[in-house]
């Protein structure tokens, strides 16, 4: 993976976590901010192609429920499948 888009992918993390994070405690300010972010961060990933696709789909193994959730979001159209799995298992757990 490229340093760029693993900065990329490291800063998305950062904002997942810490929106959902926000979201748990009732911050919307916080939550809409990194909301905000990783929707810029998005368009960063989209513009890698492929690869960046990959290091979308990669996210959904994240440790955080929050990342994961995010990813598996924003990885319907690419593996609808698996992120619908990811969803339903965030669900099950009442991870958030």
């Amino acid at each position: 993976m490229k340093k760029e888009l693993e900065k990329i992918i490291s800063e998305c993390k950062i904002c997942a976590k810490e929106r959902g994070k926000a979201m748990m405690e009732g911050d919307s300010v916080t939550c809409n901010i990194n909301y905000d972010k990783l929707v810029k961060l998005l368009h960063q990933i989209r513009q890698f192609g492929n690869e960046g696709d990959i290091a979308l789909l990669s996210l959904m193994e994240d440790e955080d429920p929050s990342v994961r959730a995010w990813a598996a979001t924003h990885s319907l159209q690419y593996d609808e499948r698996k992120a619908k799995k990811v969803l339903k298992k965030i669900k099950r757990d009442n991870c958030l």
